[in-house]
């Protein structure tokens, strides 16, 4: 499932075996929120097994990297329920001082107090609200 949120569909339109939902919410949280309740609702009754389901989350405007989604089911085959983890600026794209600055702001270690929904996965059965 890919969401879009404010944009258009020109990349995805070389995955026709993509499942794409436009939205135009503006707000990456509850895209991403929109996104995975279409998934949910899409799951088969044979796929109703939500503690087998693994939903990774990424933004359009961030990289992964190439092992990025077998790390994830990794961490589920050893019975993780979620992954949160860290993103980077593209330092090619900051000026020294924003990047020092950012870099000043977030601690890339564990027990950080930041989480971004661009680096995120989790059993579809852990919570859901309905």
């Amino acid at each position: 499932m890919v969401v879009l949120d404010s944009c258009t569909a020109d990349i995805v339109a070389n995955f026709p075996h993509l499942q794409v939902l436009t939205v135009d919410d503006d707000m990456a949280g509850a895209a991403r929120d929109r996104g995975i309740r279409a998934v949910l609702r899409a799951l088969t009754a044979d796929q109703r097994d939500l503690a087998r389901v693994w939903i990774a989350c990424t933004d359009a405007d961030s990289t992964v990297p190439v092992d990025w989604l077998s790390t994830h089911i990794r961490c589920a085959d050893q019975v993780a329920d979620l992954v949160l983890g860290t993103v980077r600026p593209d330092l090619m794209e900051l000026d020294a001082a924003t990047a020092v600055r950012w870099f000043d702001r977030h601690a890339l270690v564990d027990g950080h107090d930041h989480v971004h929904g661009a680096n995120m996965g989790g059993r579809a059965d852990r919570g859901r609200s309905g």
